[in-house]
């Protein structure tokens, strides 16, 4: 079991692939994908890894003095409003 509370094969699998737990539309795991425990468990993951500044420069210590909480929020509010632009590479 993960931390997040689903076991891991209900979200392993090729890209895709049907597993029974997803729908080929991705419906079954979009509204997951804005929780807040979600996305604090990838944020975690993500700062754990030492991950880079993507396009945005944003860096951790910059959401971090932003508000992580509110960051989080704010990310969350806009995936599940479906109002959420990724910038161009």
């Amino acid at each position: 079991m993960s931390p997040l509370g689903a076991s891991e094969s209900s979200f392993g699998g090729a890209p895709g692939a049907s597993n029974g737990n997803l729908k080929n539309d991705g419906t079954l795991i979009y509204d997951k994908v804005y929780r807040k425990d979600f996305l604090t468990h990838a944020y975690d993951r993500c700062k754990a890894n030492k991950g880079a500044a993507g396009v945005d420069n944003q860096r951790f210590e910059d959401i971090e003095e932003y508000g992580l909480e509110q960051w989080l929020e704010e990310l969350s509010c806009e995936l599940q409003g479906k109002t959420y632009k990724p910038q161009a590479v």
